[in-house]
């Protein structure tokens, strides 16, 4: 949101860069596609750019001006104030900071929030994992409802609050590792254990290549090797016991290095999950992590009474009962009082048809008559894209560089009938069939112009050129 503007100017910028390149590289590029020549070349990357810039617009530009995105431009305690002493919201966030500001919440938290969803990026791995969870719910319990499958959703989500992070678990592993050296006593090898060391590995090589002495023969060496070891001379019991003390020392110098790489690689453990969590998106379930005084305090709350499984059973039955009104006045005027609802404006019937033959209009202009009886000039608009799933109509308006030879202060039907051939220049006007404005648009206010030609020019001109009328299917 913070660098919505620049977007906006990067995306305009980017446009007029496709428009105003000279002639001699359109040329250049034609040579590489053999079946186009530079105008054709150059009105099909003109129309592309354009049709990009359309989807850019509605995908990102278009939905930043609807709640909550709205209240983050400009001054965001002033829209919040503004926000308050309009009538109730009908989307879920916005009544959400209506329904805090009416009761008294802090203002400055409210705008510290705005703050956080401004600098939300734009991408759909949150709406992703929303509908995964809902796919779970659903999928288990189809016959809850929307607000039931929410709640019961955003719990599901919840449910990596509690799991542990791929760094937490290779740093409980590193810990235990370095406890199990800590707790390590060095310093207990004597001489006989040298020398038992020794009568193994003669026994050992007194086998064939690959095997090892049976259970007996070890159990034997075990037996005997003290007696064996006492009847050694002093000399040779010393220079065991001087094996020993070596073989100690290298053991304890070992544990402390093994221990001292252990300590470095969970300090760099920590270090890339610190990073990592510095980087990551706050606003993502996935990234959040209860930490263990959340996680004590989430465990102390289950455990009270006030959270207890029967007093809940007993809140859903008292809810499920509405409380009797018993004057007869009070049930009479309340039932005089109409809840609005707003309701989605119902598109017409010619945009469906336009979305399933879309390629048929893509080289099209619709001329679009205004409401009313005086009647007044036509708009013209040529259509961008559309797709079916779900319906979406994007079109964008035609600025009409010398006056239009057609009469539309009669039947608009009948005056298309005529000749015309004029310049128009595309606008930064964007339509869209999700707008209230499309969805105004009649078949009896509406006639399609084919012929279009994209020309180089300024602001990409296009230039209408047909003798007869195409009514919508």
């Amino acid at each position: 949101m913070r660098n919505l503007a620049c977007l906006e100017e990067v995306v305009a910028a980017e446009m007029t860069s496709v428009e105003s390149l000279p002639e001699a590289i359109w040329d250049l590029l034609a040579l590489s596609a053999p079946s186009s020549s530079a105008r054709e070349l150059r009105a099909r990357t003109t129309r592309t750019a354009l049709v990009t810039r359309a989807h850019l617009n509605e995908k990102v530009f278009y939905e930043s001006n609807w709640l909550t995105f709205r209240l983050c431009k400009g001054d965001k305690e002033n829209s919040l104030r503004d926000l308050t002493a309009a009538e109730r919201p009908l989307e879920p966030s916005p009544q959400q900071l209506w329904d805090l500001l009416r009761r008294g919440y802090p203002i400055e938290l409210l705008v510290d929030v705005l703050g956080e969803v401004e600098d939300l990026s734009w991408s759909s791995f949150g709406v992703e994992q929303a509908h995964a969870g809902a796919a779970q719910v659903m999928r288990h319990h189809p016959d809850f409802h929307e607000g039931s499958t929410m709640s019961r959703s955003t719990l599901y989500m919840m449910r990596s609050l509690l799991s542990s992070s791929e760094h937490d678990v290779k740093l409980a592993k590193l810990e235990d590792q370095m406890s199990a050296l800590d707790s390590a006593t060095p310093g207990r090898i004597s001489g006989r254990h040298v020398f038992l060391s020794d009568c193994f590995a003669v026994a050992a090589s007194l086998l064939p290549l690959g095997q090892r002495p049976s259970v007996e023969a070890r159990k034997e060496l075990m037996r005997t090797h003290s007696d064996a070891y006492m009847q050694l001379d002093q000399a040779t019991r010393e220079g065991y016991a001087q094996r020993a003390m070596c073989r100690d020392h290298n053991r304890l110098s070992g544990m402390k290095e093994r221990h001292r790489a252990l300590q470095d690689e969970a300090d760099l453990v920590q270090l890339r999950a610190g990073a990592e969590l510095a980087c990551q998106n706050p606003w993502r379930m996935s990234s959040c992590k209860f930490t263990a005084a959340d996680r004590s305090q989430l465990e102390a709350l289950f455990a009270s009474v006030d959270f207890s499984r029967y007093k809940v059973q007993a809140l859903r039955a008292t809810s499920r009962q509405a409380p009797p009104i018993h004057d007869i006045r009070i049930r009479l005027s309340l039932s005089k009082h109409h809840v609005p609802r707003q309701l989605d404006p119902l598109l017409p019937s010619w945009v469906s048809k336009v979305c399933a033959q879309r390629d048929h209009f893509a080289l099209h202009a619709s001329a679009v008559r205004p409401a009313g009886a005086g009647g007044g000039q036509a708009s013209y608009y040529e259509v961008m894209y559309a797709y079916q799933s779900p319906i979406v109509l994007s079109v964008v308006k035609l600025e009409v560089r010398s006056p239009s030879p057609i009469d539309v202060s009669g039947s608009l039907h009948d005056a298309m009938f005529c000749h015309w051939d004029f310049d128009s220049v595309v606008g930064d006007c964007f339509e869209y069939s999700s707008g209230a404005n499309m969805c105004g648009w009649s078949e009896e206010m509406m006639s399609v112009l084919p012929g279009l030609v994209h020309l180089w020019g300024v602001s990409c001109r296009v230039r209408c050129v047909a003798a007869g009328l195409v009514r919508l299917p």
